[in-house]
C-alpha cells in the first residue's frame, strides 16, 4: 500500500474536528450522525428502514458459524444491533473518540478502538465481514479514498459491505462530502481483489421535495419509499438512490 497521511490531515477537511465537534454538539442525538436537518423521529425512520434492508441482504451471505465483524466508521452503533442479534462478534472503530464512548455506553461488549480508516491496526483478513456504512463519501480526497478501500479490503476474508448514493457519475462535492461513481466504486474494489456481489436499495425518494415530506411524515415516507426502491433494480432507475452494496473477495482460482 502506498505512503499515506491521515485523513485528518487532508487540507481541505479536518475529520476528527469536524465529528468530534458534531458528537459533542449533538450528544446523545440521532444528529450526531444522521441527518442534521431531520428531526430525531426522521432520524430513526432512516436507520429503521436501511437495518431492515442490511437485515435482509445479510441472510443471502454464505457466513462461517462464527463471524468476526468490524463495523468501520462505526458512529454511535446504529447497525450494532444487526450483527448482535445473529450472536457476531463486533469490533468498532471511528476517529471520534465522543462517538465510541456513546457506542460503549449502549454496547458494553462491542470493542472499540479510536482509528482512521486509512491505516488500521488488525493484520490482513482479520474479520469476515467489513462494515462501512454512509463513510466513504465523507473521504473527500480521492487518493485517501482509494486508500480507504484498499485497508477495508485488506482486513476482510470475505466481504465489505458498504451504504450510500449509488451514482451513475461523480456528482458535485461539497466541503465534508463527495460522491463518486459506481463505477469508480467497482474499479477501486476490483483493485483490491473484490467483485460486486449484491445490491439493496435502501432510500429512493432521498431528494427535492421528497425530503420535505420524509422530515414531517417520516413513517408515511417510508412506506412509499419501501415501494419505490423494490421496483429499481439496473443502474439506471437506481442512480441517485441510497444503495447497500456488498463486496466479496474474489475466489483464487487452483
Amino acid at each position: 500500500m502506498p505512503e499515506h497521511s491521515s485523513i485528518a490531515q487532508s487540507s481541505s477537511f479536518d475529520a476528527v474536528s469536524y465529528w468530534r465537534q458534531r458528537h459533542r454538539r449533538h450528544r446523545q442525538s440521532l444528529r450526531s450522525v444522521g441527518c442534521r436537518s431531520f428531526r430525531e423521529a426522521a432520524n430513526q425512520w432512516f436507520y429503521r428502514r436501511v437495518s431492515e434492508a442490511y437485515d435482509q441482504a445479510l441472510k443471502t451471505l454464505d457466513t462461517p458459524p462464527e463471524v468476526k465483524v468490524l463495523d468501520a466508521g462505526a458512529g454511535i452503533g446504529m447497525y450494532v444491533p444487526v450483527f448482535l442479534q445473529r450472536g457476531w462478534q463486533v469490533t468498532a472503530t471511528d476517529v471520534s473518540a465522543e462517538a465510541l464512548e456513546e457506542l460503549r455506553r449502549r454496547y458494553p461488549a462491542v470493542k472499540t478502538t479510536v482509528g482512521d480508516i486509512i491505516s488500521l491496526p488488525w493484520p490482513d483478513q482479520s474479520f469476515t465481514l467489513v462494515h462501512c456504512f454512509d463513510v466513504l463519501y465523507h473521504v473527500v480526497d480521492k487518493n485517501q479514498w482509494r486508500q480507504a478501500i484498499h485497508e477495508l479490503c485488506r482486513l476482510s476474508e470475505r466481504y465489505v459491505a458498504i451504504h450510500g448514493p449509488r451514482l451513475n457519475h461523480q456528482a458535485k462535492s461539497l466541503r465534508h462530502l463527495r460522491q463518486d461513481s459506481m463505477a469508480d466504486y467497482r474499479e477501486a474494489f476490483a483493485a483490491a481483489g473484490f467483485v460486486e456481489r449484491q445490491i439493496a436499495p435502501t432510500l429512493f425518494a432521498f431528494r427535492w421535495p421528497w425530503y420535505y415530506f420524509r422530515n414531517v411524515w417520516p413513517s408515511a415516507w417510508v412506506m412509499i419509499d419501501r415501494r419505490l426502491a423494490a421496483r429499481r433494480k439496473n443502474d439506471d432507475q437506481l442512480s441517485g438512490a441510497q444503495v447497500i452494496t456488498i463486496f466479496e473477495r474474489k475466489q483464487s482460482s487452483r
